[in-house]
């Protein structure tokens, strides 16, 4: 397919000077261009190429150390600085349009689920973890903003511990941590420490409760914890709830 805009006219312009008129003619022409169906396929092949070009280039040493570069500039001029409330809210509709597309929902589900995407992440965030600095960065974050603390269920064991005076502390606002995990409620004498949890979200994030529960226990029992755990249906049982904690 031909296009009016190609290499032969980029050669004739090559090392001349352009007046600011001609560059405004030749900004207009190139929109009215890119609005027709000539234009928004030229658009198409255009970004295709220069995204295989990218990719390739980004694999090579200069490309990584581009990157790196670039990330530290940024960096260095963002730091400290708010983005404009329309800035984020024009990002966010960009995201909701493009979230709409099935066909971006589907690349998205397929690179998110694939091998190599998981391996790479678990690697990067186990190398984060290590990091005392990011660690509190993270927790702090989850303080302020992200999850309110305590949730209906935490509450609702907090007023049985005021209700028959029982030996445990609310350590679930990020107060307090055994490795890098963040437990709901500890012993105030012995080391145990109790997790609220509502199965939806466990089944979510783990595939399943028994993995959820598996996964703590070990992770509490290598570092000389027991572990206490307590489901939303469980604490509607004010009398199993009691014996659990006692």
């Amino acid at each position: 397919m031909s296009f009016p805009i190609g290499n032969q006219y980029a050669k004739k312009l090559k090392g001349k000077k352009q007046s600011i008129e001609h560059i405004n003619k030749k900004s207009e022409s190139l929109k009215k261009f890119y609005k027709t169906e000539k234009g928004k396929e030229w658009c198409k092949i255009k970004s295709k190429k220069q995204s295989k070009t990218l990719k390739k280039f980004y694999k090579t040493k200069k490309g990584k150390l581009l990157i790196q570069k670039t990330k530290k500039k940024l960096s260095k001029i963002l730091k400290g600085k708010k983005k404009p409330i329309e800035s984020k809210i024009n990002y966010q509709l960009a995201m909701i349009r493009r979230w709409q597309n099935p066909e971006y929902r589907k690349k998205c589900f397929a690179t998110w689920h694939s091998k190599k995407y998981r391996l790479n992440r678990s690697k990067t965030t186990k190398k984060l973890w290590q990091d005392e600095n990011y660690i509190e960065k993270v927790l702090s974050g989850l303080n302020i903003g992200i999850r309110k603390r305590p949730t209906s269920y935490e509450k609702i064991i907090i007023n049985f511990i005021q209700k028959y005076t029982l030996p445990y502390r609310y350590v679930g606002d990020f107060n307090f941590r055994i490795g890098t995990k963040n437990p709901d409620f500890i012993h105030t004498n012995k080391k145990v420490c109790v997790e609220v949890y509502e199965e939806f979200y466990k089944i979510k994030t783990f595939g399943s409760v028994k993995k959820y529960i598996k996964d703590r226990t070990k992770y509490f029992k290598e570092r000389g914890w027991k572990t206490i755990f307590i489901d939303g249906i469980q604490l509607q049982n004010e009398k199993l709830v009691l014996e659990l904690l006692k």
